[in-house]
């Protein structure tokens, strides 16, 4: 598909999330990487995979259970466009920044505000994206617990009771 030279780059890349190029990483769907360092998918909905695979890994592996977590370790952005970056994803999600992230529903709308901050406007192909995402979350529901997550709630819970004592 050919797009106009203001199209927002992350657009024409196919790549929601503006996942950079790593040498260790072949994606599927990854054709290549173009300005910026930034990968080049076939599709958005290969992008849209990519871009919630590595959310995932942030959450299991990183323990990034936060917007404010997981926004500070995606971007490289400035402590000025950090705050506004996290504050942006916060709204458009309806999860607050310091919010545990529990559901693969929640994943689902933090992975959408960071696709719409990412291009500086609502993403196009809003379905394609939403079909990367339900092939990385393999079959699971959006009401379905994140791993790890009923664990994080339980101490949330803990510490909770613990500061009425």
């Amino acid at each position: 598909m050919r797009y106009k030279q203001d199209t927002p780059i992350t657009i024409r890349y196919n790549n929601p999330g503006a996942i950079q190029y790593k040498d260790t990483i072949q994606w599927q769907g990854q054709t290549g990487k173009g300005y910026a360092n930034l990968l080049t998918f076939e599709t958005v909905t290969y992008g849209a995979r990519a871009q919630m695979k590595s959310l995932l890994h942030y959450y299991t592996v990183h323990g990034c259970h936060t917007i404010r977590e997981i926004v500070s370790r995606w971007s490289g952005a400035k402590m000025s466009t950090l705050r506004y970056y996290i504050l942006y994803v916060g709204r458009h999600s309806m999860v607050a920044p310091g919010e545990l992230i529990v559901t693969y529903g929640q994943l689902i709308e933090v992975a959408l505000a960071m696709a719409n901050f990412e291009a500086g406007r609502n993403y196009p192909a809003h379905k394609s994206i939403l079909s990367g995402y339900r092939m990385a979350i393999a079959g699971h529901s959006t009401a379905t617990l994140l791993p790890g997550a009923a664990k994080l709630l339980k101490e949330a819970e803990v510490n909770d009771e613990s500061k009425d004592i």
